[in-house]
């Protein structure tokens, strides 16, 4: 069989154009977390719209690991620790100065609770950095990925049997919600949704058979669907949401056949348009993602003490501002000589 990876696939431009992906999957997170969906009608469909944000991540993930032609247990690993040594160096930073502020204030320190954070709190969506839950699940794909890639690197048969096989539990989950009137994967924090990661991650890794279809249409067809079809997932989402299963957090329409179908349509006009004119914005912008993605909850955390939200146009003028300090923030921490231990995997 044809190699899942083409020779296409690893050029400059396919690099700049998943860099690119990568930056507007993390603008959409802050938008997931700041853009107040209860405050209306406007901000509930927008929050549907920014829900590409994850699905995109492991999308982009999986479509730079299945390049490569072996993937071994030691790199695997090796990536765990190094996943682990970014969440324990944020949250001991974090955690040290809300000890001294409490010692400063005379309050009661719980250091058990202290130790949870530094530990496993994160991983599990808990404590104060639960936006770590997504190092969580790229830790357990991590250890899949070996025994995966060798599966099914270079043998299409056996990835369209693989990733079929995911997008089907994906679309009987969401069937059994819609059923249930609530979501199913309400009880199963996000971390060990597995199911739905490896299904987008896996697109990633077979995205070439996605783009013998869809190269064969113009990118003036390509944006004219994706227009059609962002109108029309997001509403539906948003009907889902507020009257079937009665909640309106994007995550649990991941699963969804029409999210999965846009996902594919969003990464695939990305990556086939021509970036280069905006290469380097992108060259930027895209090394301090990892960092956005971990600081603007906390950024989010302080602003809202001072910020009140209750409007749509102050949501979206909040939803820039801590945009544009996130990403202020983490260029000026990545200058730093110990950059590399918080930023980098």
């Amino acid at each position: 069989m044809n190699s899942l990876v083409t020779t296409g696939q690893k050029n400059s431009k396919r690099d700049i154009n998943i860099d690119f992906l990568k930056i507007i999957a993390c603008i959409a997170v802050i938008g997931l977390h700041t853009l107040q969906k209860d405050l209306s009608t406007v901000n509930a469909l927008i929050h549907y719209f920014c829900g590409f944000a994850i699905p995109v991540f492991f999308f982009s993930t999986g479509y730079i690991l299945f390049q490569r032609k072996e993937i071994t247990f030691k790199y695997c690993i090796k990536k765990c620790l190094n996943i682990v040594r970014v969440v324990v160096i944020w949250n001991v930073g974090i955690d040290l100065c809300i000890v001294c502020l409490k010692v400063l204030l005379g309050k009661e320190i719980d250091f058990i609770s202290f130790l949870q954070d530094i530990s496993y709190r994160p991983f599990i969506q808990k404590g104060r950095m639960p936006q770590f839950w997504y190092l969580g699940a790229m830790i357990i794909l991590y250890l899949l990925l070996p025994i995966i890639h060798k599966d099914i690197y270079g043998n299409n048969k056996k990835w369209i049997y693989f990733w079929g096989t995911f997008a089907l539990i994906c679309v009987c989950i969401q069937a059994v919600s819609l059923c249930m009137n609530a979501p199913m994967q309400k009880n199963i924090i996000q971390t060990f949704r597995v199911w739905t990661w490896i299904q987008y991650f896996s697109i990633g890794g077979g995205y070439c058979l996605f783009a013998l279809i869809i190269d064969k249409i113009t990118i003036k067809q390509h944006i004219l669907m994706l227009i059609i079809w962002s109108v029309i997932n997001v509403v539906y989402q948003f009907l889902i949401g507020s009257f079937i299963i009665h909640n309106t957090f994007a995550e649990y329409v991941y699963d969804s056949l029409f999210e999965i179908i846009w996902i594919i349509i969003i990464v695939s006009l990305v990556i086939r348009v021509d970036l280069n004119a905006i290469g380097k914005y992108i060259e930027f912008l895209s090394p301090l993602t990892m960092g956005v993605f971990i600081i603007h909850p906390l950024i989010n955390t302080v602003c809202t003490h001072f910020i009140t939200v209750d409007s749509i146009a102050l949501s979206f003028a909040y939803f820039i501002l801590i945009t544009v300090l996130s990403f202020a923030a983490i260029n000026i921490l990545s200058k730093l000589p110990f950059s590399r231990y918080l930023l980098k995997i």
